[in-house]
């Protein structure tokens, strides 16, 4: 009972910091086009390219890491414990 009454009491907090941190990694993909279109604007369509590229290898890439290397090494629940990370 007290494992319970201790996730409910942490779980709006932890919500909260999860959005949050949703909210800001959204934000870098938009941010950073920004950024190319200003400095570099007549490179910027490749520019974005090579971006959006990046993006696309480093989720997948993270998603790799995490499934076969991770969980292999650390288990499920510690996998799970790098999320705050």
């Amino acid at each position: 009972m007290a494992v319970v009454t201790l996730l409910l009491a942490f779980w709006p907090v932890d919500r909260c910091y999860a959005y949050s941190l949703v909210y800001f990694m959204g934000a870098t993909f938009p941010l950073l086009m920004g950024v190319i279109e200003r400095t570099s604007e007549d490179e910027a369509e490749r520019s974005f390219s090579y971006l959006y590229v990046a993006n696309v290898f480093g989720a997948l890439l993270g998603t790799l890491v995490s499934a076969f290397v991770l969980i292999e090494l650390m288990g499920f629940q510690g996998t799970c414990m790098l999320r705050p990370l």
